[in-house]
């Protein structure tokens, strides 16, 4: 499927995104974020590019972004955005060469990993393991299971030895778990088709950091201030919102909690100086889940028209 295929129903697009359909009707009608093709019954049909917009549209919904404010940034613009939201991760390799053995792949892969300065090259592709010839050095080799034949988890491994590379990456449908089990023998990451290009170039990534290829380290916590107000998170805690749950009025308690609790470890870490190295990382991780907290806050508000600045 290509990506301007519009072939994906509201609810396939809900489970490619983690997006609720709920919300994306919402992103729908109130800003106009994607604009699917409808049959003549009026079912919604997407395409891939509208599922690479909806989840970075809620990758920065998460962030705390008002969706409000993106629906009218183009795609890059959206994916620039997110680049900025990203913690640079040290000791990532800028250049990553592939083999590819897929039907369509070979051509289109090639390109910059997003969020990172990491670039994709194909060294050799084909769209059979027996087209592909003279192999050059790969860090990794993407493969379409479909491609592999009958039996597809020996074949994998014999292309595995004839490319030696240091991570493997499989594109698949659906598969029988034995089946599913060889695969994962074999140390390869699976990925669910259909996959957008900036997914696959990621879990290629992954792979890699997985196998060892690099050492990422992790970036350090650094926790933004309160985005809500005491009275804001008051009002919210005891509001009536028109969803039929009351994920406002949890979600608010909770940010309350994680923000008191945030700074009571900060206190101790002061205060006590046998206990500073303990407090002082509950500090830190508890304000990293009081900015998470927030952000789905944010988003839920968003989704029900209720107003949270201020």
């Amino acid at each position: 499927m290509s990506s301007n295929d519009h072939t994906l129903s509201i609810g396939a697009v809900a489970r490619l995104t983690g997006v609720p359909t709920d919300t994306i009707r919402t992103w729908e009608r109130r800003y106009q974020a994607v604009t699917p093709l409808r049959t003549e019954s009026g079912h919604r049909l997407y395409n891939l590019a509208h599922v690479d917009r909806l989840r970075t549209l809620s990758q920065l919904a998460d962030q705390g972004e008002r969706v409000s404010d993106l629906a009218s940034l183009t795609d890059v613009q959206l994916r620039e955005r997110l680049a900025l939201h990203e913690p640079v991760v040290q000791g990532i390799p800028s250049l990553i060469r592939a083999t590819v053995v897929h039907s369509t792949l070979p051509e289109r892969l090639a390109g910059m990993v997003t969020g990172v300065a990491c670039e994709i090259q194909v060294v050799a592709g084909a769209d059979s393991p027996s087209a592909l010839r003279e192999l050059e050095r790969t860090d990794v080799l993407v493969v379409d299971l479909g491609m592999l034949g009958e039996a597809p988890v020996s074949a994998l491994r014999s292309l595995i030895s004839r490319v030696e590379p240091s991570a493997t990456v499989v594109t698949t449908a659906l598969v029988p778990r034995p089946m599913r089990q060889g695969l994962l023998g074999l140390d390869v990451r699976l990925v669910q088709q259909p996959v957008s290009l900036r997914d696959l170039r990621q879990a290629m990534l992954d792979a890699l950091i997985q196998a060892g290829h690099s050492a990422a380290t992790q970036p350090a916590v650094s926790v933004s201030e309160p985005r809500f107000s005491d009275g804001t998170l008051e009002r919210l805690l005891n509001t009536r919102p028109d969803l039929l749950c009351e994920c406002p009025n949890h979600l608010a308690g909770l940010v309350i909690a994680m923000r008191q609790f945030e700074v009571y470890s900060g206190n101790c870490a002061s205060s006590s100086s046998a206990d500073a190295a303990l407090h002082g990382d509950l500090a830190r991780e508890s304000g990293a889940m009081r900015e998470r907290l927030e952000a789905l806050l944010i988003r839920v508000c968003e989704h029900d028209g209720i107003e949270w600045a201020g």
